[in-house]
């Protein structure tokens, strides 16, 4: 039995989920039907049980083959047949994974609620016997893209079983809300079977995924604590494309005007950007972030000017960081000494910029030997780095 979220699905055409649906019916059902079929024939009991199982393994390298494959024209993002004895000894499990390209996994796991329980060709656990969903009782499955990387789902398929005193309610959660909403709810009141779910991930939250996404499978109302759950095989498909650069930078300028230097700077496009940070080093290797400056227009593919100013007191305090670094650094200085000298230097640098507030503070040969960058920040965290360029005076 394949179940699915609660949408209609009546005038469709025949889709991968349907066959998989009925390849799960053939399975279910695949002692009455063996028997219809080898009636005319005489086989053992030990032959008759061997027939059966390799059937059934047929059945499910099917499924695996079109929820990766897809009818629906998806490709594989990972699948994972879970041929091991006692999957469980290993949390999480990736023997057997199928990865695409541009992405990597975690392997199937499970929360610090349930307790592994052994199992041939199937990842089992126990400790489902609450009323309501345990939020520490689930198994889980994290993709993560690779950097420039992107994925777009389409859906995902797990095969559950259940013991006879296991859990009778399965919901699917996503990390993308913080595991707060449903991706589904199923029953599984038949334990003598297994049962196909299917994870519809088309909407557009799952779209355009840049950063690690994890999926969790809760269980619950088990009638013993040693009622067992497990995965048998599971599938996610969808597409991984590269993800365009989220800001290609254009000019970058940075002039010194008596005692502040302008530093002006302009993207050509941005995708996702949250802001920049203006970093200035004295070497041009080991860079301090200055200032932060919020995005224009987080998404725009025109042209975006940036501007700010930052005073040669502000530079005076990077000047003195490598002094100070350097003589942390020097043998013979203990621990309290070295705590002493931080708080010396901290409370002597502050005193010069305080009290100094004229132009030439720092020297100008200083000044002009400090290099300029700008560090563009995206939504996800990602970042990425300008050219380097000098001060110059004008």
């Amino acid at each position: 039995m394949l179940l699915r979220n609660n949408k209609c699905s009546s005038g469709r055409t025949l889709s991968g989920e349907d066959v998989i649906g009925m390849l799960y019916a053939i399975k279910n059902n695949i002692n009455l039907i063996f028997q219809i079929l080898a009636f005319p024939f005489q086989f053992s009991s030990k032959t008759i049980a061997i027939i059966l199982f390799m059937i059934k393994k047929i059945i499910l390298v099917l499924v695996g083959i079109i929820a990766v494959a897809g009818i629906s024209a998806q490709g594989n993002l990972w699948s994972n047949s879970i041929t091991y004895s006692n999957p469980n000894t290993l949390n999480p499990f990736t023997v057997g994974d199928v990865v695409a390209t541009g992405i990597t996994v975690s392997g199937i796991g499970r929360g610090p609620g349930i307790n592994g329980v052994n199992g041939t060709d199937e990842y089992n656990a126990d400790s489902w016997n609450t009323l309501a969903p345990d939020l520490n009782a689930y198994f889980s499955f994290t993709l993560t893209p690779d950097a420039g990387k992107r994925i777009d789902f389409s859906n995902g398929v797990l095969t559950i079983q259940r013991s006879f005193t296991g859990p009778v309610s399965f919901s699917g959660r996503s990390s993308v809300d913080g595991f707060a909403n449903d991706l589904f709810v199923a029953t599984i009141a038949d334990p003598a079977n297994q049962t196909g779910v299917l994870i519809e991930l088309d909407m557009s939250a799952f779209q355009n995924i840049a950063a690690p996404i994890t999926f969790r499978l809760y269980g619950w109302g088990a009638s013993a604590a040693s009622g067992t759950a497990s995965v048998s095989d599971f599938s996610f498909t969808g597409t991984v494309e590269t993800s365009p650069l989220p800001v290609t930078f254009g000019t970058l300028e940075a002039v010194k005007a008596g005692n502040v230097i302008n530093i002006n700077w302009s993207t050509q496009q941005e995708t996702n950007n949250d802001h920049f940070e203006v970093e200035a080093s004295k070497d041009g290797s080991t860079f301090y972030t200055l200032k932060t400056v919020p995005s224009l227009n987080g998404n725009s593919p025109a042209i975006q000017y940036y501007r700010t100013s930052i005073t040669t007191s502000d530079f005076a305090g990077l000047l003195s960081i490598p002094v100070v670094l350097g003589l942390l650094s020097v043998a013979g200085f203990n621990r309290r000494s070295r705590f002493y000298l931080i708080i010396l230097t901290v409370l002597s640098a502050a005193g010069f910029i305080a009290c100094n507030k004229r132009a030439d503070i720092v020297d100008h040969s200083d000044i002009e030997k400090i290099f300029i960058r700008i560090k563009q920040v995206d939504i996800n965290g990602q970042f990425k780095y300008s050219n380097i360029i000098q001060v110059v005076n004008k």
